[in-house]
């Protein structure tokens, strides 16, 4: 397993350095990875940081050298994430029309129609 990310903050005139949620996908490009490889390998990908490290970028560099491969013989091993994303045909009642306030939302309810 690799270490977790670090990352930098300004408060005042002092800089405060803590444990990340993962690696921001510019770090993840540098090394040569894709962000879909990376967490398919077990990375953490915090897709809400814009920010490069070269902290981040080196422990990236050393882990994949540990491993023995390149990037890209990685690459060609990862296997495909699913991240459990709803949008399957059974997603809720109300959005697919079953209840009548989902009937009215999604604008099936004809006017003058009355309630049972």
């Amino acid at each position: 397993m690799t270490a977790p990310a670090i990352v930098k903050r300004r408060i005042g005139p002092r800089e405060v350095v803590r444990v990340g949620r993962g690696y921001s996908r510019a770090e993840i490009k540098e090394v040569g990875l894709s962000t879909n490889v990376a967490r398919s390998l077990g990375l953490l990908v915090d897709d809400r940081r814009k920010t490069k490290h070269q902290e981040n970028i080196d422990r990236l560099r050393e882990w994949v050298e540990s491993t023995g491969k390149t990037a890209s013989e990685l690459a060609k091993k990862a296997l495909p994430v699913h991240r459990g994303s709803r949008s399957g045909p059974h997603t809720g009642r109300v959005f697919r029309g079953l209840t009548s306030s989902g009937k009215r939302a999604r604008g099936l309810l004809k006017k003058g129609m009355k309630r049972r």
